[in-house]
């Protein structure tokens, strides 16, 4: 759009051999023929402009800023050093922190483990509330990295453990579950059924045009994930028809939909003559991590099964 001018560049950013040629020049001279990816050029140099540091008016904003932060992290670092030795002179309250470090102390709750939100949903930051020494001896924790230059310092003031909710609060949440429960087995049962009549002499597709459910047939790979986790490997637990299995082979795998009647027709072996690089390094990676996995869990069993364990009971 320029005539060929490509304007001011900077080194580093056009391909190696056009900047080779480029800067082997000098100011007016024109290079040999270049070949790149995009073609042959001819480069010429016009001018070269000397690099130079920013003036002290274009560079304030960033000094300003990299001070701040520096000083910022000085600061940091030594209220930090000061919130430790006060916690360690006395565990057993935050008052005498937040005046000396005039930071505001804030109280949340009541709340569980699990119903938490902020900081506290942090899970280093649970962890440290429900520790013994937070949550029984009453002690305030050592501070909690949440962040860069941030920190929380927590202390447990009330604990009412957990308790059995009363029957009336619950009686509903009983009955439905019960219900959900009732309905699961029966529809088990039912699947069941279906099963028996189409080893018989009626076929899955005659069984659900009487039933009046949809019968999808499909090809299913160990990436069908759609199916989730749960039924995928009820699938490839699945035993491959035999020639005695004419009608194939059936099975009832609970979903988080209910039920799934499978029919399994056939099984294609796959072939790893057609894996590209990406996958046969995904495959290798898989056996690596449950070999590692296999091992580990051998040398626990070996450890719990030859190991004597003696507890002094005096000294805990």
């Amino acid at each position: 759009g320029q005539g060929g001018d490509l304007g001011w560049i900077e080194p580093a950013v056009m391909m190696p051999e056009f900047e080779n040629a480029l800067y082997g020049l000098e100011e007016g001279e024109i290079s040999e023929p270049v070949e790149t990816e995009f073609g042959w050029h001819l480069v010429r140099l016009d001018a070269i402009d000397p690099p130079r540091g920013q003036t002290l008016e274009e560079a304030r904003t960033e000094i300003i800023a990299e001070i701040r932060e520096e000083r910022a992290e000085d600061m940091y670092i030594e209220l930090s050093d000061r919130l430790v030795d006060l916690v360690y002179a006395d565990p057993t309250g935050l008052d005498a922190v937040a005046n000396d470090l005039g930071l505001e102390l804030k109280s949340a709750g009541p709340f569980s483990r699990f119903g938490t939100e902020g900081v506290l949903a942090n899970p280093e930051v649970m962890e440290a509330i429900f520790s013994d020494l937070v949550l029984l001896d009453r002690q305030a924790s050592e501070p909690i990295e949440l962040d860069r230059n941030h920190a929380l310092v927590v202390r447990v003031t009330d604990h009412q453990p957990t308790e059995p909710r009363p029957l009336e609060d619950v009686e509903g949440e009983i009955r439905d579950r019960l219900a959900r429960q009732q309905a699961r087995d029966a529809t088990r049962e039912y699947g069941e059924g279906l099963i028996a009549r189409i080893t018989g002499d009626v076929t899955m597709a005659q069984v659900a045009s009487d039933e009046g459910l949809s019968l999808q047939e499909r090809a299913v790979t160990r990436r069908s994930f759609e199916l989730g986790g749960d039924v995928l490997d009820e699938l490839f637990e699945m035993p491959a028809p035999s020639e005695a299995d004419q009608a194939g082979v059936f099975k009832l795998i609970s979903s988080n939909a209910g039920w799934l009647l499978v029919r399994l027709d056939q099984v294609i072996p796959g072939d790893s003559t057609t894996a590209d690089e990406a996958q046969r390094q995904s495959a290798r990676q898989q056996i690596r991590f449950a070999r590692t996995s296999s091992e580990l869990q051998g040398l626990l069993h070996w450890l719990r099964e030859n190991t004597e364990v003696s507890v002094a009971a005096n000294r805990i």
